[in-house]
């Protein structure tokens, strides 16, 4: 965590993507899904189609049971990565049995 907070000190904000979106994760680990929620809007800011920030965030969603917000960043990583519908359909799966 400590590091990815670092490498986004370093960045400019047009570089911050792959730290942020990796921080993101961490934080998904932890259980602090409000602040990778905030790592992933600022990815999606700057890159609207990004694959991981887009599954990551869904899965913070998810988490916070906040299913349609959920199943709107998988069926945006459908559009956005089209190599990753197999792995967007299951999450969709998934988060319509939790609703």
């Amino acid at each position: 965590l400590e590091h990815y907070t670092k490498a986004i000190a370093l960045s400019s904000v047009a570089d911050q993507h792959v730290p942020r979106a990796n921080r993101a994760a961490v934080y998904l680990e932890l259980k602090q899904y409000d602040a990778a929620l905030q790592d992933c809007d600022a990815v999606l800011q700057e890159h609207p189609n990004h694959a991981k920030a887009l599954y990551r965030r869904g899965l913070a969603h998810q988490a916070l049971s906040d299913f349609d917000r959920a199943l709107a960043d998988f069926q945006r990583l459908k559009v956005a990565d089209a190599g990753q519908s197999g792995f967007a359909d299951a999450q969709i799966d998934k988060v319509q049995e939790l609703r």
